[in-house]
C-alpha cells in the first residue's frame, strides 16, 4: 500500500489505515480534499436514502451519523404489499410463521423429536428456540434431541468402528446410546490413514523420493534418511544429481557447495593437530564428509617409529635385550600395530635365516609364572615373516 502523506491534511485516512486527524463536532471531512467542512446532520428521510443505497430499505435501520459518527437508529419504513422486511432489513417474500407445531414437525423429519430444539426460523433466518415434547416410556431425550432406551449398553469398540465405517486412527463420536466418545480404530497393516480409511500407497521411486527430499528438505545430495510418502523410513544414495558441476556434496549436510579440498599437505597438517602424525592416515575430507585416507610422510624424529598414526620409541634390535617398543599385554587378545617401512635393518644372530629387508620387534611383558600360550598371526599389506621367541633376557637365551 502506498499511503497518502497526511502533511497538510486535516482528516480523513492516508489510504493505507493511517488517520490524518478528526474533524470538530458540526463539521464533516471532505476526504478527497482532506479538509473539514461545516457539517448539517441528515434528516431521517436522508438518513434512510443514503443507507437504501447500500441495500438497506426497511425496518429499524442502525448505521453511523454523517455527521457526528456515533450510532443512529432510524424506523426506514415498511415494505410493499406481499414483501417482508428481513434481519438484514431487505425486503423479501412474505413469510408465515411457523406454529409451534410445524417447527417441531420441521425438525422431527430431520431426526430432532424431543426435549428444547433450537433452529433456524423458517422467515427470519433467526435462531428460534421451541419445546418439542417428551419421550415415549422407558426411553429419554439426549443431548442432540433423539429417543434412547433408558437403559442402554454401549457398543464395543469394534462395533463403534464397524458402525461408523472407520477403518483406523482416532475417532471421535456418538456412540448407540448417543454418548460422545473417542476411540483408537486401528491401524493400517498396508497403506496409509487418510480420513480414518486405509488407502494403498504406492512405492515412491527413489529418483522422486531424492528429489522431493531436495525440495522439501533441503536435502540435495549424498545417501538421505527421511521418510517417504507412505510413512515409511527410508535411506537413499541420492548422488550429486542435484549439484552442479563446481559444486560437490558435504555428506555430513547433504548439501552441495562449492569447496576446494584440502591438499595432502593440508590435510595430513589438519590430522596431525588431532594426534595423527605419521603414516596411512583416515580422516573426514574437508569437503565431502567422506573418509579419506593419504599417507602422511611424516619421519619421526631419534630413531621413533609410527605406530597407530603417532610416533613412538623405536623397536628394538632383534638381540637387543631392552626392545623399546613395548605391546600391551591382554590375556584375551592384543593388537600391535607398525609400518615396517620405517623400522630398521638390524636383524641379526640366529634369530632367522633371512636376515634381509626392515623389521619391528615388539616386546610383550607377560608376567607372572605360570605357563603361558601364545596364538600370532599377520594381518599386512605385504606378506612379512613373523618370529617368535620365548625370552629376550640375554642373547644366549634367544629361541625363535
Amino acid at each position: 500500500c502506498t499511503p497518502t502523506p497526511c502533511e497538510g491534511r486535516a482528516c480523513g485516512s492516508d489510504g493505507c489505515g493511517t488517520s490524518c486527524g478528526a474533524c470538530p463536532s458540526g463539521q464533516a471531512c471532505d476526504e478527497a480534499a482532506g479538509v473539514c467542512l461545516p457539517c448539517v446532520r441528515e434528516t431521517k428521510d436522508e438518513f434512510c436514502s443514503r443507507l437504501a443505497g447500500a441495500g438497506k430499505v426497511c425496518g429499524e435501520i442502525a448505521d453511523k451519523d454523517n455527521c457526528s459518527g456515533e450510532r443512529r437508529a432510524e424506523d426506514c419504513g415498511d415494505c410493499l404489499e406481499g414483501k417482508a422486511c428481513s434481519s438484514e432489513n431487505k425486503c423479501v417474500e412474505a413469510c408465515e410463521p411457523e406454529t409451534r407445531e410445524a417447527f417441531c414437525a420441521r425438525l422431527a423429519a430431520a431426526g430432532k423429536v424431543c426435549g428444547e430444539v433450537a433452529e433456524l426460523d423458517n422467515c427470519t433466518g433467526l435462531s428460534r428456540r421451541e419445546e418439542c415434547g417428551d419421550c415415549p416410556a422407558d426411553h429419554e431425550c439426549t443431548q442432540i434431541n433423539t429417543c434412547v432406551p433408558t437403559s442402554c449398553e454401549p457398543e464395543s469398540k469394534a462395533q463403534f468402528c464397524s458402525r461408523l465405517q472407520k477403518e483406523c486412527g482416532s475417532v471421535i463420536a456418538l456412540d448407540n446410546c448417543e454418548a460422545q466418545r473417542e476411540e483408537d480404530c486401528g491401524i493400517c497393516f498396508s497403506g496409509t490413514c487418510e480420513d480414518n480409511l486405509c488407502v494403498s500407497c504406492v512405492y515412491e521411486e527413489p529418483q522422486d523420493f531424492c528429489q522431493r527430499m531436495a525440495t522439501f528438505e533441503n536435502k540435495e545430495c549424498g545417501v538421505v534418511v527421511g521418510q517417504d510418502h507412505c510413512g515409511n523410513d527410508r535411506s537413499e544414495d541420492c548422488g550429486t544429481g542435484n549439484c552442479a558441476a563446481e559444486e560437490v556434496c558435504d555428506h555430513r549436510t547433504n548439501r552441495c557447495g562449492v569447496c576446494t579440498q584440502e591438499s595432502e599437505t593440508e590435510f595430513c597438517a589438519r590430522m596431525a593437530a588431532a594426534g595423527k602424525v605419521c603414516g596411512l592416515v583416515t580422516g573426514d575430507d574437508n569437503c565431502t564428509g567422506l573418509d579419506r585416507l593419504v599417507y602422511c610422510r611424516y619421519h619421526c624424529a631419534n630413531g621413533a617409529v609410527c605406530q597407530n598414526n603417532q610416533c613412538v620409541g623405536a623397536a628394538g634390535d632383534c638381540n637387543d635385550p631392552v626392545v623399546l617398543q613395548p605391546a600391551q599385554y591382554n590375556p584375551n587378545r592384543f593388537l600391535a600395530r607398525g609400518d615396517t617401512s620405517l623400522g630398521a635393518s638390524t636383524l641379526q644372530g640366529t634369530c632367522a635365516a633371512d636376515s634381509s629387508g626392515k623389521e619391528l620387534v615388539y616386546r610383550i611383558a607377560v608376567g607372572g609364572t605360570e605357563p603361558r600360550r601364545l596364538v600370532a598371526s599377520v594381518v599386512a599389506v605385504f606378506s612379512p615373516v613373523l618370529y617368535l621367541r620365548s625370552a629376550c633376557d640375554g642373547p644366549a637365551d634367544q629361541t625363535c
